[in-house]
C-alpha cells in the first residue's frame, strides 16, 4: 500500500466531511419536507374538521333555541315563522353533517361518534316533528314541555355532548 503524504490525508479527510455534510443536509431536508407535509396535513384535514363540526353544532343549538321561542309563542303566524325556521336548520345540519362524513376515511372513531351523533339526532328530529311540534301549534304547551324535558332534553343533551367528544 502506498503511503500518503499529510496534504493528500487533510485533502481526503476534508472531501469526506464535505461528503458526510452534503449527506446529512439531504437527510435533514427530506425529514423537514415530510413534517411539512404532516403539519399541512393537520392543518388542511383536521383544521377543517373542526371547523365543520362546530358550524354543525351551531345550526343544532339555535335549533334548540327555535324549539323554546315555538313552545312560548302564542301567536300562529310566528310560531309558523319559526317552524320554517326549524325546518330549513334542520336540513342545513343533515347536510352540513353529510359534508363532514365526506372528509373522514376509514371506520375510525371519528366515523363512529358521527353515526352514533347522526343517529341521535334524526331521534331527536323525529320527535320534534311528530310529537312537540303538534302539541305547541294545538297551544298544548304543558304536553309540549313534557316532550320537552322528558325527551327532547336527555337526548339534545347527548347529541350536545357528542359534538363536543368529537371535537376533541
Amino acid at each position: 500500500m502506498r503511503k500518503l503524504s499529510i496534504s493528500q490525508r487533510i485533502s481526503m479527510m476534508l472531501i469526506i466531511s464535505v461528503i458526510s455534510l452534503l449527506i446529512v443536509g439531504f437527510v435533514g431536508l427530506f425529514v423537514a419536507k415530510k413534517e411539512s407535509e404532516s403539519i399541512q396535513q393537520i392543518t388542511g384535514d383536521s383544521l377543517a374538521s373542526i371547523e365543520m363540526l362546530s358550524e354543525a353544532r351551531q345550526t343544532y343549538m339555535e335549533i334548540r333555541i327555535n324549539i323554546y321561542r315555538h313552545v312560548m309563542n302564542m301567536d300562529e303566524p310566528k310560531m309558523l315563522e319559526v317552524e320554517k325556521s326549524l325546518e330549513g336548520q334542520s336540513k342545513m345540519l343533515m347536510q352540513q353533517l353529510q359534508d363532514y362524513r365526506k372528509l373522514l376515511s376509514g371506520d375510525g372513531k371519528d366515523k363512529k361518534l358521527l353515526e352514533s351523533n347522526t343517529a341521535n339526532l334524526q331521534s331527536y328530529l323525529d320527535i320534534l316533528q311528530s310529537q312537540l311540534l303538534p302539541k305547541s301549534r294545538q297551544n298544548d304547551k304543558s304536553g309540549a314541555n313534557a316532550i320537552l324535558f322528558e325527551q327532547l332534553a336527555p337526548l339534545g343533551d347527548k347529541i350536545r355532548l357528542g359534538f363536543n367528544e368529537h371535537m376533541e
